[in-house]
């Protein structure tokens, strides 16, 4: 009886074969390849961090999680064996749960410090309630920025940097002495800024969104750069003029909400890929701390990001300073156009054979029929390595594969006088049409800048949002 619930060892070998090929093929940059490994381990990482955080929130093990393969899939080149990827995934879990635990340890300490004096404004209130942690953050956060600079600097080096006193005093470039005095003297003024703290001033780290403003920073996350070397293009920036821009170098989202005029200064959110997509988007809040922030959705529980201290890049310099020829077309023509093409942008042929894939599709615009066409083929969108030995194995056969496919679409409008053509990454134009939100009804409006190959795609229905997007074979 026991033979029938034992794995058949071809079956083991095959599966084993199978994860070694996600994992050659994931460092050659198959990110598809990558998420088949994701599915495969995700249930042993979730596991391994729940059994390993039971007194954390469960946005807080989230968000070890998504650090855990963020961190896998940017190191990846280091793993040796492809045969231990489990095993290694395993061990970066475990080292993202320590870094957690120090960091926590750090701020409970200070949040211990004052507790008593949060507690004492909880029973000077006429109908007192139990402060929500949260709002505790919030608290912090508005009495830190209320201190003198250089007491603000040393509380958020020591707790929230998780800098030793040493490593403070070099940071600060002051004396170790000095450090200890200085906090000793933030702790003390924080004290008093907590006291005398109102509604008001902790209410301007508590902002109320809307379910559009959920949806805009879920579909933000996509322009986020995940390159380790471009952590200043890692993040979601909201300002207090109400913009919301995210970048990865090669697109850029802009966006615009009332709600962010509250902010009281710039702030970066680290992309989070877990946010949740839900129908219809919940209200929120978004309570701001000094490293993190969480948006709390009613009913859908609390998602945390890591507020970003890199600082964000002066994006506005890559605003072209016009365009030769702009277009209009039917939201549900978009639409439609993008859906149709999609299914003929697979890969057609193996990662391992050296070559790297994108979705790649021609762009092409008829200024005097007013039409704009889509068109993908059997040989766009390969690249292969420059590794010298392998050349040979690295000839794509399409004898049996020479194929073409196009659409075209009829143009509401057409301004300028030349025709198009040029190469998109697909992806890039579906997430934008994603994060822009475009809807049959709408009328999209697409600009393109001749002398700045740049394109930008906008939606009739938010006035002041766009997004824009270079040919892949800029850097």
């Amino acid at each position: 009886m026991l033979r029938q619930y034992q794995e058949d060892p071809l079956d083991h070998s095959s599966k084993v074969k199978a994860k070694r090929r996600f994992v050659i093929a994931a460092k050659e940059g198959d990110k598809k390849a990558f998420e088949q490994l994701v599915r495969q381990v995700y249930p042993m990482v979730w596991q391994r961090v729940r059994a390993r955080t039971e007194l954390d929130s469960k946005a807080h093990q989230d968000e070890i999680v998504q650090e855990t393969f963020v961190l896998a899939f940017e190191k990846l080149s280091q793993l040796r064996d492809a045969d231990r990827f489990e095993a290694w995934v395993g061990r970066i879990a475990d080292n993202q749960i320590r870094k957690w635990r120090r960091r926590q340890a750090r701020q409970m300490e200070l949040f211990s410090d004052n507790q008593d004096i949060l507690d004492t404004a909880s029973d000077l209130d006429d109908n007192p309630t139990p402060i929500h942690p949260l709002t505790i953050k919030a608290q912090i956060r508005a009495a830190v920025r209320a201190l003198s600079e250089k007491h603000r600097k040393v509380i958020e080096c020591h707790y929230f940097q998780r800098l030793s006193y040493k490593e403070t005093a070099d940071k600060l470039c002051i004396d170790f002495d000095l450090v200890r005095s200085r906090l000793q003297k933030a702790r003390n003024q924080l004290r008093k800024v907590l006291v005398k703290m109102d509604e008001n001033e902790i209410g301007q780290e508590i902002i109320t969104l809307s379910g559009n403003d959920v949806e805009m920073l879920q579909r933000a996350q996509a322009f986020c750069s995940r390159d380790p070397e471009r952590d200043k293009l890692h993040g979601v920036l909201l300002s207090p003029n109400g913009r919301l821009v995210a970048t990865d170098g090669r697109r850029l989202l802009y966006r615009k909400s009332t709600r962010f005029e509250k902010l009281r200064e710039p702030i970066v959110l680290k992309s989070q890929a877990t946010l949740r997509n839900s129908v219809p988007k919940p209200e929120g809040q978004l309570v701001l701390g000094l490293n993190d922030a969480v948006i709390r959705m009613r009913d859908r529980g609390d998602l945390l990001f890591e507020i970003c201290d890199q600082g964000f890049p002066e994006f506005e310099k890559v605003f072209p300073s016009g365009f030769d020829t702009e277009m209009q077309v039917a939201g549900g023509d978009w639409i439609s156009f993008l859906d149709h093409i999609e299914p003929y942008l697979d890969a057609k042929h193996s990662p391992l054979n050296g070559f790297k894939y994108l979705p790649i599709v021609r762009i092409q615009g008829d200024a005097k029929e007013k039409r704009l066409s889509l068109s993908v083929n059997s040989r766009l969108g390969y690249s292969s390595s420059d590794d010298e030995d392998s050349k040979e194995t690295k000839k794509l056969n399409l004898n049996e594969l020479e194929w073409e496919h196009r659409l075209m679409i009829n143009l509401d409008s057409w301004k300028g006088v030349k025709d198009l053509s040029f190469h998109m990454n697909y992806r890039f134009l579906a997430e934008a049409s994603s994060a822009l939100q475009i809807e049959n009804q709408d009328l999209v409006k697409l600009r393109w800048s001749q002398g700045e190959l740049v394109l930008e795609l906008s939606n009739s229905r938010f006035a002041d949002d766009w997004a824009l997007i270079k040919p892949y074979t800029l850097d």
